[in-house]
């Protein structure tokens, strides 16, 4: 008979809480740490590009080594138009999804290297439509702000 088996049931339940919390307490610390760490190569991607980087919402699906937001720059107008055109055009729900998902290719610029988007892509379904809708939404306040619209 193993160790368990000798707990009562409110024991092994009481033990398995105390596992669950451990485990979700350091997962949260960890995710902190890497929004730090990504925060941070937000600013320096910000000076390198000269330009303003906004950061979406934290990932649901959080993944040990992967950051937890993404970089979105805002579209320029040109992209932004392009997209709206597509959208327009196309009675096609699958072409939309495209057309969201070029622009969201195009304005994401943290992380920078694609083989950590992909992996960002596989853990977190729906990501890329995610970032083609926060970057479709910068565009439309930028022209707002500009009075382009």
């Amino acid at each position: 008979m193993s160790e368990d088996k000798k707990l009562t049931a409110e024991e092994r339940i009481a033990a398995s809480a105390a596992r669950r919390a451990a485990k979700a307490e350091a997962e949260t610390k960890a995710r902190t740490e890497q929004f730090a760490d990504d925060l941070e190569a937000i600013e320096a991607l910000e000076e390198k590009l000269g330009e303003r980087v906004r950061y979406s919402a934290q990932v649901k699906q959080y993944v040990p080594g992967l950051p937890v937001v993404v970089g979105v720059r805002a579209p320029a107008t040109a992209e932004y138009k392009r997209l709206v055109s597509m959208v327009n055009k196309s009675k096609d729900a699958d072409a939309k999804v495209m057309a969201v998902n070029t622009l969201a290719q195009s304005c994401w610029v943290y992380p920078e290297k694609k083989e950590t988007r992909d992996a960002m892509i596989e853990a977190n379904a729906g990501l890329l439509s995610s970032v083609g809708n926060f970057a479709y939404s910068l565009g439309e306040v930028e022209l707002k702000d500009e009075g382009k619209e």
